[in-house]
Order: C-alpha cells, then sequence, then structure tokens
C-alpha cells in the first residue's frame, strides 16, 4: 500500500529569511584612492599661478574664475599658519608673514 503524500503549506508560519551574500569591501583602497583623487586636486589648484593670468587668450570669465581660484588658495593657507600659530605661540614676524600674503 502507498503512504499519501501530504503537501501541507501553514501560511502562519513566516518563510525563512534569504541569507545576504558576502561583499567584500576594501576600506583600505577606497582611502587611498580618495588620496590619490586630493593630492591631484591639489596639484591642479596649486597649478595656478599667474603667468596663466597674463595670457591674452584667455576671456575674461575665466580670468575671474581664476583668480577666485588663487585668491581661495590664499586665503587657506593663511588661516591654516593663523591656526598653527594659535597654537605654538606667534611671533610679530609670524603675524606679518601671514599678513603679507
Amino acid at each position: 500500500m502507498k503512504k499519501p503524500v501530504w503537501n501541507f503549506y501553514n501560511p502562519l508560519v513566516p518563510k525563512p529569511k534569504e541569507k545576504k551574500e558576502f561583499v567584500k569591501i576594501d576600506y583600505l583602497k577606497e582611502i587611498k584612492a580618495k588620496r590619490q583623487t586630493d593630492e591631484q586636486k591639489k596639484k591642479v589648484e596649486s597649478a595656478i599661478n599667474w603667468d596663466t593670468l597674463k595670457d591674452q587668450n584667455i576671456d575674461d570669465k575665466t580670468k575671474i574664475e581664476l583668480l577666485k581660484a588663487r585668491t581661495k588658495l590664499i586665503e587657506e593657507n593663511a588661516e591654516r599658519k593663523e591656526k598653527m600659530n594659535k597654537l605654538n605661540g606667534s611671533t610679530v614676524e609670524d603675524n606679518i608673514d601671514i599678513n603679507d600674503m
């Protein structure tokens, strides 16, 4: 005699959750990539010099943008030096150097 096959499904029992697939994340690699892009941006920003502004082929709009970028760099450097002077103790010569920037 054959045994009956029971296909019983209880809708009240929760379905088993699917396991998440393992994803390997290399945090150090991401940090290194970010650092390299930051260094490249710094090189481009530091490449802005006064000779490019004297070029006659550049229109006024780009000259203004270059001037703004250059002044932003100078202000950031001055603020950084002021903070360092506050921490280390500033002298009159240090303050004069910051003001001359």
